[in-house]
């Protein structure tokens, strides 16, 4: 099972010559070993959930960069962004340890084409929506808009309405429970706020305020949807330029 390193392991590899890493290293989180939550029983019980709780719904380690709080950027360093936890994971050696949000303002992550292109960021708060300001967003615009997407991860439990059907328990099949990844929008506008965005058309709109009817025509000619991410990207970078 993975090991979580504790603080006072962190502080002596501080002093080794780790460049970049045993400062990634100073910002370690005491993780007790009597606490629950998704490593407790994924890597004991491997077979018993489909999906995964990290970002791009796979285990495997991503390149990434971390920003510290005063915008230094670290070497390229093996990260996963853990949303059961909204914790960013990082390797070292065969060991690991997650990463104390505070310390961490934002992050890449490298996609396939070796592009760090994946960018997720916090320091955006709203009581509106219980959102705190160590919370992570992926970054999917910036402009005098920003359009942002918080993205958490969840277990599924299968029954008859999910990912099960009578003929597979009726048959002696055992249902799988599956982590599930869920994505609610959002923009943050001029005025320093967050504001909820629905993925509906008619409540989409609505959002796009004094320019509801240049947005839904540019929409219309270009056959755009909000419900696929690199349309919604284009659909606000318009409404940022009106």
């Amino acid at each position: 099972m993975r090991q979580i390193f504790f603080i006072a392991i962190f502080q002596m590899m501080a002093i080794s010559s780790y460049g970049q890493f045993s400062k990634v290293s100073r910002f370690a989180l005491d993780q007790s070993p009597l606490s629950t939550g998704v490593s407790d029983f994924i890597d004991d019980n491997p077979n018993q959930l489909d999906g995964s709780p990290y970002y791009s719904n796979s285990n495997e380690w991503k390149k990434g960069l971390l920003y510290f709080v005063e915008e230094e950027a670290s070497e390229v360093l093996d990260l996963r962004y853990n949303l059961f936890k909204d914790l960013i994971e990082v390797k070292f050696q065969q060991d690991s340890f997650y990463v104390d949000n505070s310390k961490i303002h934002k992050f890449k992550l490298m996609d396939d084409k070796g592009e760090f292109s994946m960018f997720f960021q916090n320091g955006y708060v709203s009581t509106d929506y219980e959102i705190e300001e160590n919370d992570y967003f992926e970054i999917l615009y910036t402009g005098k808009t920003k359009l942002v997407v918080d993205i958490t991860a969840e277990i599924k439990v299968a029954d008859d309405s999910f990912g099960a059907t009578k003929a597979m328990v009726s048959g002696g099949q055992t249902p799988r429970d599956r982590i599930v990844h869920e994505k609610e929008f959002y923009l943050y506008k001029p005025d320093g706020k967050l504001h909820w965005l629905s993925l509906k058309k008619k409540e989409f709109l609505k959002e796009m305020g004094e320019h509801q009817e240049k947005v839904e025509t540019f929409m219309k000619k270009n056959k755009l949807k909000t419900t696929k991410p690199e349309e919604l990207v284009e659909i606000i970078s318009y409404f940022d330029s009106l």
